[in-house]
């Protein structure tokens, strides 16, 4: 997740072109996001250095992927929603 994090902030590939051209490498991107979201909150709290990956890495995604950040649906935008939530309230990183 970190590497990713690191290539999407870093604009060093160019996602516009993979999802035009539907560039199945553009999946692997995706499916970390599902991973992430899938970590349960309480998974964060306990284990600080997760907490520190995640957040950064799905500013990151937010940031790359703007079309698919809004059309995601219910179910991911809710897990999205709560994520934000928990850090905004609990995240040892913004303390």
């Amino acid at each position: 997740m970190l590497i990713f994090r690191r290539v999407l902030a870093g604009q060093i590939v160019n996602f516009g072109i993979l999802n035009l051209y539907n560039d199945p490498s553009i999946y692997a991107v995706h499916s970390i996001l599902n991973a992430a979201l899938a970590i349960p909150l309480s998974d964060l709290g306990c284990y600080p250095k997760l907490e520190e990956t995640v957040f950064p890495f799905i500013e990151a995604y937010c940031v790359q992927f703007v079309m698919e950040f809004l059309n995601f649906d219910d179910v991911k935008y809710f897990a999205l929603t709560n994520l934000f939530n928990y850090a905004l309230v609990n995240s040892n990183s913004l303390k």
